[in-house]
């Protein structure tokens, strides 16, 4: 009998060893898990384009989580303004999904006022006259002309300084708001020397 202890007893040594080691080597093995805290979509302006979100993930300890770690999805279209859903779903060893907001904000109208002249010399007898009109407005609806100086106005496509007049003026005009254009605003400046 004390033989076969004898035997048995480094085996039975042997597995209680080999037994106890199992859960730390396990635990060493294993990814740490964390999950998705916070997301972040910065806004655009809208370009005529398709546009992706630029995304950045945060963990619940707010350490920032490589693209790597998750998939973003948009639902629609991003390329009219507006707010789009986003959806950020993480891959492992990260856990969890977030929904944020994509924003595409009106973009100013890039409309231009072309103007045969700025600079005119006081006439006068007579009232002067150049063209001025607005090109590329994206199809929005034009305001009035504004002028700060009633001696110079716009009538008919055309700029009139008035006769006699000298000094400076502003002329405006604003087209309205669409769904892709928000209302601008843009002016120029006449000079009437004497």
């Amino acid at each position: 009998m004390n033989k076969v202890w004898k035997v048995l007893l480094p085996l039975v040594l042997v597995m209680a060893l080999l037994t106890a080691s199992l859960p730390a080597f396990a635990a060493e093995s294993s990814p740490t898990t964390k999950a998705i805290g916070i997301v972040k979509v910065a806004s655009t302006t809208y370009n005529g384009k398709k546009q992706a979100p630029t995304v950045k993930v945060y963990d619940t300890e707010g350490k920032k989580i490589s693209s790597n770690y998750y998939t973003v999805k948009v639902t629609g279209t991003p390329k009219n303004a507006g707010k789009y859903k986003v959806t950020v779903t993480a891959k492992a060893p990260y856990t969890g999904k977030k929904t944020a907001t994509f924003v595409i904000k009106k973009a100013k109208n890039p409309f231009k006022i072309k103007v045969g002249k700025t600079t005119f010399k006081r006439n006068r007898t007579k009232n002067q006259t150049t063209l001025i009109k607005v090109t590329g407005a994206k199809g929005a609806k034009l305001g009035k002309w504004l002028s700060s100086n009633s001696n110079v106005y716009v009538r008919g496509g055309k700029l009139i300084v008035k006769k006699g007049f000298y000094g400076k003026a502003t002329i405006s005009i604003a087209t309205y708001a669409t769904k892709n254009y928000k209302a601008t605003r843009k002016y120029i400046h006449i000079t009437v020397k004497k």
